[in-house]
């Protein structure tokens, strides 16, 4: 089975925009202003006014260790991960463990938690800086049809309508005092910019929101050692804090009519949240507030190209190869349950309280099979 990383290419149902606004993790106001994409943005609260959270669900969670690293760390917060509650088969789930799904696999989690969103496929959930997760709503249906391309597009005349009125205040209070601080021509010609024009066109609007906010990054930061900053501006500087003052009206009011626009359409939202799978291999949700109740790892999967630091704190005083921690080889039996008592050693001081097994301390497919789905 082919990695996330490899098949996102392959989905018919992901846009070239999609493919790259899942790349980054970036700031809330960059994944608005991303073109082609219909952004939103997936909190507990929200949902919750929704009522649209199950406030207890179980979930599967698979990853690496450095990701129950972090798994362990965000427990009981309102930090989201994704979670499968189906797998079509033992052989899937199988594959998605040794394989991996957003980062390699090796480890798999039961979890209990709020969810705060279920659909019945992969929609490809994304985190911005901020820890939030977000989809884009395109892929919230497999059957496209009139009735989601109205949907749609009542939420891009939402965004539109924000960006809208967000520029036209702002922008020609900010421009001028940007131009007298350095922002190049040239990046005001790339956008072909007309101060009259920017604040009509939703996309020069994007656009001047964007750059804008690379060029006081850029001239507000210390400069790289040997180089000048030509254009020093500080981050009290009044075009600075009323250019800022502006990018949060807009963020917030991006986040309150995306919310506004569930609540308007709730009845259809909750019918794209109940649409049964298109064929795929598993689901996905978006849990919160969760307890890890058990973590079972599989060693061969576990310590392929394991960086260094892995080895020190694991006590193998081996230099690092690629595809496994050196001097002990997985496939080697001795070597393999050697590393296995390693791993489960560390696993437990990392994870105390919770249930773990490695594949050859317990079947894994008796802990997958709770999460077949039925029919």
């Amino acid at each position: 089975m082919l990695r996330f990383k490899e098949f996102l290419t392959e989905r018919k149902r992901m846009s070239p925009s999609t493919k790259n606004w899942l790349k980054f993790q970036v700031s809330p106001y960059k994944k608005w202003l991303h073109p082609g994409v219909y952004p939103l943005p997936i909190s507990r609260p929200m949902m919750r006014r929704l009522n649209l959270s199950e406030t207890e669900a179980k979930g599967l969670h698979i990853t690496n260790i450095e990701g129950m690293k972090n798994l362990i760390s965000n427990q009981n917060s309102a930090r989201q991960i994704a979670v499968m509650t189906w797998i079509s088969s033992i052989n899937e789930a199988e594959s998605l463990f040794k394989g991996g799904v957003a980062t390699d696999g090796g480890v798999a989690c039961l979890v209990h938690g709020e969810m705060s969103l279920k659909v019945d496929w992969d929609v490809y959930s994304h985190v911005d800086k901020q820890g939030r997760r977000w989809i884009d709503l395109d892929l919230l249906s497999h059957d496209k049809g009139y009735a989601f391309d109205q949907f749609l597009g009542l939420y891009t005349n939402m965004m539109d309508d924000v960006i809208s009125a967000v520029g036209r205040k702002y922008i020609p209070k900010v421009v001028p005092d940007l131009v007298k601080a350095g922002w190049p021509l040239a990046s005001l010609k790339a956008i072909n910019f007309d101060p009259k024009r920017i604040i009509g066109d939703k996309d020069y609007t994007r656009d001047f929101w964007v750059e804008g906010q690379k060029f006081i990054e850029r001239n507000t930061a210390p400069p790289r050692p040997g180089e000048i900053n030509l254009y020093p501006i500080t981050k009290k500087h009044p075009v600075v804090k009323l250019f800022n003052k502006g990018l949060a009206e807009l963020t917030k009011g991006l986040f309150d009519g995306a919310e506004k626009f569930l609540a308007k359409n709730i009845s259809y939202v909750e019918t794209l949240l109940k649409t049964a799978s298109d064929g795929s291999s598993y689901n996905e949700g978006l849990m919160s507030d969760y307890d890890i109740k058990e973590i079972r790892f599989d060693v061969e999967a576990a310590t392929g190209e394991y960086p260094l630091h892995w080895a020190e704190e694991l006590g193998i005083p081996f230099e690092f190869e690629e595809g496994t921690i050196a001097g002990l080889d997985p496939e080697v039996p001795a070597d393999s349950r050697k590393l296995e008592e390693l791993f489960s050693k560390h696993i437990k001081k990392l994870a105390k309280g919770i249930k773990i097994y490695s594949t050859t301390d317990k079947n894994i497919d008796s802990f997958f099979r709770k999460f077949i789905k039925k029919g």
